[in-house]
């Protein structure tokens, strides 16, 4: 169980405390240090070497509901209180008495105002020749702070399962540029290792970070440092990232600045999303379009008036030169020409081939 820190002006009074030599001596709730332990708001008691309780403030009695005289002078086994404790209670005021240490340990106890939980600090008292003599019990309620630190960690694991769910990649990126949380899509996106994600950095340089044209990205202009720099979030800013196995992911980051209550920047989160089939996409229907857009240019060419020579059918084009008609047509369209010879044509040029035929009229 982790500790919370305790208060200076406790630990003040945990300090060991020389006492002269021949036994324990109690405190005198009359004398200067007695006052100042009865008026403290903390419960406090002192043991004997046999674990005797000689001395209870009046907060431990509060908590504990009996009387200082019905305390003093006896072994907390003979209470009738905590008995699933008492065994532990024991073991450890004989630990503090023979190793001449302090224990710190933290207990859920019963209270007459119900269950708190208290930080219970053992420090050894010894005599001016270093034995122990005593052991003064000093402790903290640190019920609320608990409840505060549950309710803490109960948030934390909400906030935890809500990111691991969203659909998006989400990474939280602290101010070192260490990624220490990246949830599963992130993983698959940015190709984490769920076990070592923490070793990676937002700049790796195995990512070879480019712009989506594939120029180098300059390192001020990523997501990360750009909300560094400002302190503001940025939105839908555009990169391209390779993976180990050579394909290149098209990123989209919108990234802010998590900060604490004196508005320092703690670390940064940022929201990720693979882009990578709808820059594909786009690039196709570029390339479409460019293909479909000189087809178009080619063929309004030869939609347009064009001059042709009366006697050879020889074509001008926009320059002034004159080109045979199979070849302007052929470099202003995707037409292909195959040659033949036309009946009449046939007849004129190779007339013995037609000689016993009547020669068909024309209009």
């Amino acid at each position: 169980m982790k500790h919370f820190n305790t208060p200076k002006d406790i630990r003040v009074k945990h300090r060991v405390m020389e006492k002269p030599a021949g036994g324990s001596v109690p405190y005198n709730p009359l004398s200067g240090p007695g006052k100042m332990l009865e008026m403290a708001p903390s419960p406090i008691a002192q043991y004997d070497k046999e674990g005797r309780y000689t001395y209870v403030n009046s907060a431990f009695e509060s908590i504990i509901s009996c009387s200082r005289d019905e305390l003093l002078g006896k072994k907390h086994c003979e209470l009738l209180l905590w008995k699933e404790l008492t065994p532990f209670w024991q073991d450890s005021i004989g630990t503090v008495i023979q190793t001449g240490k302090g224990i710190t340990l933290d207990r859920e106890l019963a209270t007459p105002s119900g269950m708190k939980y208290y930080r219970i600090i053992l420090t050894p008292e010894k005599n001016i020749i270093g034995q122990v003599e005593s052991v003064l019990l000093v402790g903290n309620d640190l019920s609320e702070q608990k409840r505060d630190l549950d309710a803490l960690r109960q948030s934390e694991k909400q906030l935890e399962l809500i990111l691991q769910t969203t659909p998006g990649g989400v990474t939280i990126i602290d101010i070192s540029g260490r990624i220490y949380f990246a949830n599963q899509t992130a993983e698959q996106i940015l190709a984490l290792d769920s076990k070592n994600h923490n070793d990676r950095y937002y700049n790796d340089p195995t990512y070879k970070i480019t712009t989506v044209d594939g120029e180098i990205l300059p390192e001020t202009e990523l997501p990360y440092i750009q909300v560094m720099m400002t302190g503001m979030p940025v939105y839908g800013m555009e990169h391209a990232i390779e993976h180990p196995d050579g394909r290149k992911v098209y990123l989209s980051v919108n990234a802010a600045p998590l900060l604490d209550y004196k508005d320092q920047i703690t670390a940064i989160i940022t929201s990720i999303t693979d882009i990578t089939k709808l820059k594909v996409a786009e690039q196709e229907r570029e390339r479409l379009i460019e293909e479909l857009q000189d087809a178009l240019n080619k063929v309004k060419t030869l939609s347009g008036l064009l001059p042709i020579c009366a006697f050879c059918k020889d074509i001008r084009d926009d320059s002034g030169y004159w080109h045979q008609v199979e070849a302007y047509v052929k470099n202003h369209s995707r037409a292909n020409f195959s040659h033949g010879v036309c009946p009449d044509c046939a007849k004129k040029h190779y007339p013995e081939y037609f000689k016993d035929q009547e020669p068909k009229k024309t209009t």
